[in-house]
């Protein structure tokens, strides 16, 4: 094709053969004004940003393994969601002190769900809490303009598929947990009653859980799946302890360990959870980096899993470990962070990388892979970590806030009868990482 040069004045030539493209868009016009999509997308960050903090503070009292892992991958969708909108919002001129507190007609939706009295009222409750939100993305992109508004029609079209695969997993539930407790559904009617007059402001308003128990205090004991056999004295595996297959080699045993370590790791997700609820005054900034913590976390007991399954191992047959959940479950928030990010995953880090290194020079690339994966994730976490601490303890001395988190944790262990206060001082931060894990 012969285009002329663009360098200099030259008239138009509309007889030059050109290629059929689609045409630019001519269309201005859309359904929303300006004002209106950004208090649209408002909405959305602010109902995203809610549900990360109510997911936050349910965790720890979720029993079966599958529901926690959901809700851990969960909260960090929400929160890439609440991220890019808004970082959108702020594009469109709204100010970033306007978008540093939950307005209560939004928070009040969500924290209802707090109130649930099970895993499948949760469950249920959430999932007229999901779907609304996949209805008002969806129209979002509808309505808004494609052409003036295409960052946030972007956003929405990345994320709605993502949203609508927790639907799907959340009616795949749903149909489970109805058929062994027959009244949970009835959460379901409320929260969409709850949601219906607040998002019409019409009265009256359901009688909400919130107003007739007080305020929420979320729990310090863990729930674990019944199929699981716990043990709360330490994190020190032993390969004797009723197994069937019981490596005879060092690597096969240091192999073992670390998977039933990565599936323990449901204690890292509640510790992060735990730490992400309790900072309630925090900036969205902050709880955005906590969210992906959990989701790695997530990711690392389903590799755990996976791992022993492949191992030969029926997951479940292995006992669970909870000591670290014990321990940090009531510890302040910026302490339980210090324990879990210094005293845990800095004391496993170097061990990951060893064993995928072996696993790989044993031909065991599967194994290898994964630790690989989780080494990356883990070593993410120590570097990022020191700087979130900063951003939590400003004005903070590190070590005091490391040395402060070693006496709780002493202290804490003492209270489980695990070990004696002054002993447990006695620890190196090896000996604390290896007695309490991640």
């Amino acid at each position: 094709m012969n285009v002329p040069k663009t360098t200099k004045s030259r008239a138009a030539d509309y007889t030059a053969p050109l290629p059929k493209l689609p045409p630019l868009s001519v269309d201005l016009d859309s359904a929303l004004t300006f004002d209106q999509a950004v208090e649209a997308l408002k909405y959305l960050f602010f109902s995203h940003w809610g549900l990360m903090r109510v997911i936050a503070g349910t965790i720890i009292r979720i029993p079966e393994i599958e529901t926690k892992v959901f809700l851990a991958h969960s909260l960090y969708l929400h929160a890439e969601i609440a991220g890019a909108t808004r970082r959108r919002l702020i594009e469109l001129r709204v100010r970033d002190s306007k978008l540093r507190e939950i307005p209560h007609t939004i928070s009040v939706v969500s924290n209802e769900l707090l109130y649930s009295d099970s895993a499948a009222e949760f469950v249920f409750g959430y999932s007229v809490l999901v779907a609304d939100l996949v209805e008002r993305q969806t129209q979002y992109a509808q309505r808004t303009s494609r052409l003036l508004d295409r960052p946030s029609v972007a956003i929405m079209r990345r994320f709605t598929p993502d949203l609508e695969e927790v639907a799907d997993w959340l009616e795949t539930a749903r149909a489970a947990y109805v058929a062994i407790e027959s009244e949970s559904h009835l959460f379901e009617t409320h929260i969409a009653a709850v949601l219906k007059t607040r998002a019409l402001d019409c009265k009256p308003s359901p009688v909400l859980r919130q107003n007739s128990r007080g305020p929420y205090q979320r729990t310090y004991e863990c729930s674990r799946d019944g199929r699981f056999a716990l043990f709360h004295q330490s994190r020190l595996y032993s390969t004797s302890d009723g197994l069937q297959k019981v490596p005879d080699d060092q690597y096969g045993a240091d192999r073992l360990e670390l998977a039933r370590v990565q599936r323990d790791e449901i204690d890292a997700i509640e510790t992060f959870a735990n730490v992400l609820f309790d900072l309630d005054d925090a900036p969205f900034e902050l709880v955005e980096q906590l969210a992906r913590f959990v989701e790695d976390e997530a990711r690392h007991v389903e590799a755990g899993h996976a791992m022993l399954a492949n191992l030969g191992y029926d997951p479940f047959e292995l006992p669970c470990s909870i000591i670290g959940i014990n321990v940090r479950a009531a510890m302040p928030p910026i302490l339980a962070f210090a324990q879990l990010n210094i005293f845990g995953e800095l004391n496993i880090v170097s061990r990951l990388n060893v064993l995928a290194q072996q696993a790989y020079a044993r031909d065991d690339h599967l194994i290898g892979k994964a630790f690989d994966f989780v080494h990356a994730d883990e070593l993410t976490h120590v570097r990022r970590g020191r700087k979130l601490l900063i951003e939590m303890a400003p004005g903070e001395n590190p070590a005091d806030v490391e040395e402060n988190a070693r006496r709780f944790a002493a202290r804490r262990l003492a209270e489980e009868g695990v070990l004696g206060e002054e002993y447990a001082l006695a620890l190196t931060r090896r000996q604390v990482g290896d007695l309490m894990g991640e």
